[in-house]
């Protein structure tokens, strides 16, 4: 019996992205600051077996950046995270948080210490399971 438990705690521990959800269904319609820049934007796509769409930009305001997400769809799963990065699989990346739903329009506040241009990815990404979920590339 101790055998089982063991088994079952250990195969739990290795269930995909795809398999627990819990990242907000709910539509946001959020907004970038009016007075904003477009500095670079992407169009998502799939990730990992993962289906992603929508647009991802960069728009600067005075000395503040945001990664702002149109029109997001992406398929949900645990541990979702919002991540910019220098490679599509994320090495030298910077963490923006939790994804806030997996519908809808936006905004991730980018830290003042942050080179944003220097950044050419924005990633969906299960970062418990080290899956990706969605990328769009930044031109």
């Amino acid at each position: 019996m101790k055998i089982i438990r063991i088994l079952l705690v250990f195969s739990s521990s290795f269930l995909s992205c795809d398999r627990v959800e819990n990242t907000s269904v709910v539509p946001l319609n959020e907004s970038s600051a009016a007075n904003g820049v477009l500095k670079t934007s992407g169009v998502f796509t799939d990730g990992d077996g993962e289906k992603a769409s929508g647009k991802a930009s960069i728009i600067t305001s005075g000395m503040s950046h945001q990664l702002v997400f149109e029109n997001l769809m992406v398929n949900n799963g645990p541990n979702l995270h919002v991540y910019l990065s220098q490679e599509s699989n994320p090495k030298n990346f910077v963490d923006l948080g939790e994804l806030k739903s997996i519908k809808g329009n936006q905004v991730y506040d980018i830290p003042y210490n942050v080179n944003a241009p220097s950044y050419k990815y924005a990633l969906v990404y299960c970062k418990r399971f080290s899956h990706l979920f969605g990328i769009a590339t930044l031109k």
